[in-house]
């Protein structure tokens, strides 16, 4: 029988060794009756092939046990996005469980809300039970799951959810364990407005969070209330970005959070207005920095791949960054660059993204070219953004077609200094296969932004594969490989430069 006391008393993660002290002392309260479904307790039922949907009630059917076989050193990965106004939660048992409210936990993903992601390596081959388990309120669910096989002394951390919206969150919860005062709201369905965002991410030392450009999501407001704890929030963009209903819904949320909004009449003011902000964050922060002379990058408005390649590097150093048009006249650029007193700056991305106009105009004006990082391709230009970024023990690979889950997850490493790597998804594009063949014997971290459409299963097979294939027995690769895979954490030390 289970004791449902137990259980609600248990949700900040410590529910076992409560239900341990509880169930001899505590007079229960009665339970609903059991359903008697094969999938309401252990063994459960033989896991369905990924996507799973299923519905979940607190008060009547709050268990689906499903059960998968793991070999040692396979990893399980799995998403859950349940209804916005209930709190589902996942917990994994090892082999030989028998009793869900005694049994120990492999690993257990049991935030605020109902989007989680689980990621566990079998120390030891056998049946793995998944409880998927209704903490509070009702409704439908979907799971995303997989098995891999990992590489010993290769840390691979996911950073995804069920969409781009759940992955953001996923991206902010693993970078800020500890919640954060500021949060940044941008569209999950454009780009140009959040360009620039993870430069004040990166100076507010704040996630980037995503929401429809229509109504705010209730799992994104309890991530902010309860989950990061956050007391101001930063929207990006106009209200054809992100609506009046969304500021609303944020100004509605439980507690006191302060709403603001940066935008301008199009992305390139936009761009301009966050930029200057992050000069004045810089300037009240004080130290060497805080007067400039400042360095920033300058990247085109009207794609993603190149301000979004250097989105961690942005938010590392919180250098901002200015869109330019290909097609105007780059003086009002100039103009823009020497009112925040930026005297340096990066070009990213080729002649055909920045025209050369753009380059001659500022260093005309007296702004020095630090560099112009590009290549043949948006592949090419992430990798030497990269190389220029330094890598070092960590590396983060993410999709070079859409733009979310760099958009967040790059403003969220930024604060770990994490450089990213795009590929196509289906396949391991040559540029990023090349840093990670040059740098492989010193990385030991890997960072997937995004689930299996942003980066397939064999493209992340590659990436260990070619990481691992540079290891020797003399290099670094691997150095932690005597932890345990399941309690190993990721080489995750907050870090703050002045790097441009």
């Amino acid at each position: 029988m289970r004791y449902r006391a137990v259980r609600i008393l248990a949700k900040p993660g410590v529910r076992l060794a409560i239900a341990v002290l509880l169930v001899a002392a505590t007079v229960p309260v009665v339970a609903p009756p059991a359903m008697g479904a094969a999938d309401d307790d252990l063994p459960g039922v033989a896991m369905p092939a990924s996507p799973i949907t299923g519905t979940l009630s607190e008060a009547a059917d709050y268990d689906d046990v499903y059960a998968v076989y793991l070999n040692t050193g396979q990893s399980i990965t799995v998403a859950l996005k349940g209804p916005g106004n209930a709190d589902f939660d996942l917990y994994l048992y090892p082999p030989g469980s028998t009793d869900m409210m005694v049994d120990p936990l492999a690993a257990d993903s049991s935030a605020s809300g109902s989007v989680e992601l689980l990621n566990y390596t079998a120390e030891g081959p056998g049946t793995y039970y998944l409880d998927v388990y209704a903490y509070s309120g009702a409704g439908g669910y979907t799971l995303v799951w997989r098995v891999e096989n990992e590489v010993a002394g290769l840390y691979v951390t996911p950073m995804e959810g069920v969409g781009r919206i759940e992955t953001a969150i996923m991206s902010a919860r693993t970078a800020f364990p500890e919640g954060s005062e500021y949060v940044i709201i941008a569209t999950a369905r454009s780009f140009p407005d959040a360009l620039g965002g993870s430069a004040l991410a990166g100076v507010l030392d704040a996630p980037v969070l995503l929401t429809e450009p229509t109504a705010l999501p209730a799992a994104v407001a309890t991530e902010i209330v309860e989950n990061l704890g956050a007391t101001r929030a930063i929207i990006l963009g106009g209200t054809g970005a992100v609506s009046q209903a969304v500021e609303d819904g944020l100004n509605d949320m439980p507690g006191d959070v302060n709403v603001e909004r940066i935008g301008g009449a199009n992305r390139y003011e936009t761009a301009r207005k966050i930029a200057n902000r992050v000069v004045n964050e810089i300037a009240l922060l004080g130290g060497e920095r805080s007067e400039g002379p400042y360095v920033a990058f300058v990247a085109t408005g009207q794609a993603f791949p190149d301000a979004l390649s250097a989105s961690s590097w942005g938010s590392t150093g919180s250098v901002p960054f200015f869109l330019v048009n290909p097609s105007t006249d780059p003086a009002g650029l100039v103009e823009s660059l020497m009112a925040v007193n930026v005297d340096r700056v990066y070009i990213l991305g080729g002649t055909g993204a920045v025209p050369q106009a753009v380059q001659t105009a500022t260093e005309k004006a007296g702004i020095t070219t630090l560099g112009r990082l590009a290549g043949r391709n948006r592949y090419e230009t992430a990798a030497a953004i990269a190389y220029e970024y330094g890598v070092d023990l960590s590396v983060a690979v993410t999709t070079g077609l859409d733009f979310p889950d760099a958009l967040a997850g790059g403003a969220a490493l930024g604060r770990y200094g994490v450089p990213i790597l795009l590929t196509r998804p289906t396949a391991l594009e040559p540029a990023a296969k090349g840093v990670l063949e040059a740098h492989g014997r010193t990385i030991e971290d890997v960072f997937f932004l995004g689930g299996t459409v942003a980066v397939s299963v064999p493209v992340r097979a590659a990436v260990r594969g070619t990481i691992s294939g540079t290891w020797g027995p003399s290099s670094l690769g691997g150095g932690s490989a005597s932890l345990s895979a399941a309690s190993r954490v990721p080489v995750l030390d907050p870090v703050k430069s002045n790097r441009p």
